[in-house]
């Protein structure tokens, strides 16, 4: 995984930055190879952060917390004013972040991404209390927002087949019910989100917030009494901009035909209510989870389009993800500004 975003139609606006390839897992079918391999600071502050302006960025490793100057590439690029940096990490950098680092993310430009599926988990297991760090991470989080930062914060992963993992399902919202934070639902986001929504009220109350409708609905299993907490769920805006009604979720929930034969149950409603006045949506105090389908191997050719500028760890500049495991770029950051190169490449 190097982007949130599968399917830019303009490669110019989005831009992905691996670092460093330096890694403190070892994931079965990571894209890159795994050395102590880092682009500087002074080469990414020079010829990279500036072409950032107004652009959406990603940063990737490896492992970018264990670049060396980690942090003085994050404010390199935040400083030059992207439209939106996400930084991906496997869950170290909830272990090394400082207050600085957090300052750093509260005015809302920065979206860290945690990637957690199967695959991260199996990558992590030799790595002592890594079992720990989502739940350390959801705390950290849910800190930072009691504090007043509106740092965005992603679970993401990518799905070994149609049916995803809901034993990684079911631990997320396990730990987000256990700690009180919110889930954002929206249609942007995959069906399984939607589907572990109702899946989850077979056995525990779900309850569904939508500041759009000014209302609450509580669903669960009437045949059967609440196991464990609550979980709560944002119903947020589309990605396209349009609105989605809490009513339309609520009437699929009760789908009869639907929802026997997706969950072998049909969701009840236990409560409904109004949201007190002046509830406004607020998508940057609710975990976003995002699931993916599919990802290139080793030793199979990309299945990636060519939407975005990747900046490999060793300066070379590719269209591609995933092309550099194949064949050096012949255009350089660390030899001409990204500005420049962007031009030709995409000439």
């Amino acid at each position: 995984m190097t982007s949130l975003k599968r399917s830019q139609s303009n490669p110019a606006e989005f831009v992905v930055v691996a670092s460093t390839r330096r890694c403190n897992a070892s994931c079965f079918d990571c894209y890159a190879k795994k050395c102590n391999l880092d682009l500087p600071l002074s080469v990414i502050d020079k010829n990279v952060s500036p072409y950032l302006r107004g652009k959406e960025a990603t940063s990737v490793g490896g492992e970018m917390s264990m670049h060396p100057e980690w942090c003085g590439i994050l404010q390199s690029m935040l400083s030059r004013s992207p439209k939106s940096l996400d930084l991906f990490t496997n869950g170290r950098l909830f272990q090394v972040a400082d207050g600085a680092f957090w300052d750093m993310a509260a005015n809302g430009k920065l979206k860290i991404v945690y990637s957690f599926d199967r695959h991260h988990v199996n990558g992590l297991a030799r790595t002592k209390g890594s079992e720990g760090w989502l739940e350390r991470a959801i705390c950290a989080i849910k800190e930072q927002w009691a504090s007043g930062s509106r740092v965005g914060f992603v679970i993401s992963s990518t799905r070994f087949g149609d049916k995803g993992e809901p034993e990684v399902e079911e631990k997320i919202h396990a730990l987000c019910a256990k700690h009180g934070v919110m889930i954002g639902l929206s249609p942007a986001e995959n069906e399984v989100s939607w589907e572990s929504a109702f899946r989850w009220a077979k056995e525990r109350v779900v309850r569904l917030i939508s500041p759009l409708d000014r209302r609450y609905f509580v669903i669960g299993n009437k045949n059967a009494p609440p196991k464990g907490e609550a979980l709560e769920f944002l119903v947020c805006k589309g990605g396209m901009g349009y609105p989605f009604s809490l009513k339309e979720t609520v009437v699929r929930a009760m789908d009869e035909n639907y929802n026997s034969a997706k969950y072998g149950f049909i969701p009840s409603v236990l409560e409904t209510g109004l949201l007190p006045e002046g509830t406004k949506e607020s998508s940057s105090r609710c975990i976003s989870i995002r699931r993916f389908t599919g990802t290139p191997k080793k030793d199979m050719p990309s299945t990636f389009p060519s939407t975005q500028i990747f900046v490999d760890a060793d300066g070379g500049v590719y269209t591609c993800p995933a092309t550099f495991r194949t064949k050096p770029s012949e255009f350089n950051v660390k030899e001409k500004p990204l500005s420049k190169i962007a031009k030709e490449l995409l000439a």
